[in-house]
């Protein structure tokens, strides 16, 4: 039987939850944190692909790109990192910058080490000035997919995503980002005076 999209949407959640476990519940190694986190990010931006050239989707191209354009910012990060990783760099002048520094974070506030940072540099700026965590990029683009599966009738409404932190896990991320948010606003700080 030929895969769908639907195929590609559960090979997502199934790659998220390894990618949880490789690089939050259960460290083992920075390149099986990497590896689980670039299959996880591959997955995302190529279900776009999926969902045109998948007939049972019955969605245009054109619907895609608008749903990408107005609403797919972390997608669309996804999907530079999954060019740079596949081609090296990324060309378009439609795209940002977008790259993994990998150098893991090993303190997060939750205690868990994590993970690798994700840095947008502008098209119009020379500051990096766009830092989080990777795990919590692809965290945020399966439920902007999700969102758009909703409205657009190809999952229930009540379907609730197992991507959906609890609030110990929110406030550990939370905590983490004003940490790195502190160190970048300091390091600038340095930088200019």
């Amino acid at each position: 039987m030929a895969q769908t999209w639907t195929d590609k949407w559960k090979s997502i959640n199934s790659k998220f939850a390894t990618c949880q476990s490789e690089c939050v519940i259960r460290y083992r190694s920075d390149d099986k944190c990497k590896d689980s986190i670039e299959a996880v990010i591959a997955d995302i931006w190529n279900l776009r692909d999926w969902l045109i050239n998948d007939p049972t989707a019955r969605v245009s191209k054109a619907d895609i790109y608008a749903f990408l354009d107005t609403e797919g910012f972390n997608i669309r990060a996804c999907g530079d990192l999954e060019t740079k990783q596949k081609h090296y760099r990324v060309t378009s002048s439609s795209r940002e910058n977008t790259e993994l520094i990998w150098e893991g974070n090993h303190n997060h506030a939750s205690g868990l080490p994590v993970i690798f940072s994700v840095t947008r540099k502008y098209k119009d700026s020379d500051s990096a000035d766009h830092w989080e965590d990777a795990y919590e990029l692809a965290r945020r683009a399966i439920e902007e997919w999700r969102k758009f599966l909703i409205r657009r009738g190809f999952l229930p409404e009540q379907t609730i995503s197992k991507n959906v932190a609890s609030l110990s896990e929110l406030l550990s991320l939370l905590i983490g980002e004003v940490r790195k948010t502190v160190g970048s606003v300091q390091r600038f700080l340095r930088s200019k005076f």
